[in-house]
């Protein structure tokens, strides 16, 4: 089965955030608790995921609004307020 346009796991957000929108984001293992990611401007946690986790639609259109992605070129439809 394909997988869908929007799935890719945290770690390839950051690397598709880096190599096309040159975001410098350090990740932060919190335990088993999660992740804590941030950059020079905003700084975000992660409850229960890890890396290698397969982000959900939700929230990758929520890491994508706190640091100002466009959803499109992450395979989400475009935020309804743009």
């Amino acid at each position: 089965m394909a997988a869908h346009r929007w799935e890719m796991t945290l770690r390839q957000f950051l690397a598709k955030a880096k190599a096309e929108y040159g975001l410098e984001v350090q990740v932060l293992q919190v335990g088993v608790y999660g992740l804590v990611f941030s950059n020079e401007e905003s700084l975000m946690s992660l409850p229960a995921i890890e890396e290698d986790d397969v982000l959900r639609p939700e929230v990758l259109a929520h890491v994508c609004h706190r640091f100002g992605l466009p959803p499109l070129d992450f395979g989400l439809d475009p935020d309804p307020e743009d």
